[in-house]
């Protein structure tokens, strides 16, 4: 297995059969075999496997532990962040075609400037929920725990009102 890998070596493109074109602009990569590759990856794979073979034995974890233990507890977890896109988004949306349906299907012209009103709104509150609580909620390190853990009081008992485990 190789192991050293020079600058260019690093930087190395692949022989492009067509390169990537839009609008007439050309742009960073190009197409092998009808697929898309990256710019600069000729070699880069190999070069990440050598360098994570020649680590210790747990010295990857190593490396990567202090990258992970630097993330802040009160930002949001993976979980919370798909939970923020995926309802912040699709709600708002749903929202957006009921109104504009209901607004065709039954309304008349009076209603349409008013569909106009709530859509307008909702595209407001979809922009402060992302854009602006999100970015509060981790100032003031507002957050659920990572991991939910039972209540258990003492003698095995859980919480108020819980079942005995």
């Amino acid at each position: 297995m190789r192991t050293d890998y020079s600058f260019d070596d690093l930087l190395a493109e692949h022989p492009y059969e067509r390169p990537l074109v839009l609008d007439g602009v050309p742009c960073h990569g190009g197409f092998v075999g009808g697929r898309y590759v990256s710019p600069r990856t000729l070699r880069r794979a190999g070069a990440i496997e050598a360098w994570q073979a020649r680590l210790p034995a747990g010295e990857l974890a190593a490396v990567l532990d202090p990258i992970s233990a630097r993330v802040p507890p009160h930002f949001p977890s993976v979980g919370q962040t798909k939970l923020l896109v995926r309802h912040g988004v699709t709600v708002p949306l749903v929202r957006i075609l009921s109104i504009i349906a209901i607004v065709e299907g039954f309304g008349g012209e009076v209603l349409r400037g008013f569909s106009l009103a709530m859509i307008w709104g909702i595209l407001i509150g979809t922009y402060s929920t992302i854009f602006v609580a999100s970015p509060m909620l981790i100032y003031m390190h507002l957050r659920r725990d990572r991991e939910a853990k039972p209540a258990v009081g003492p003698e095995g008992a859980a919480g108020a009102g819980g079942v005995r485990r």
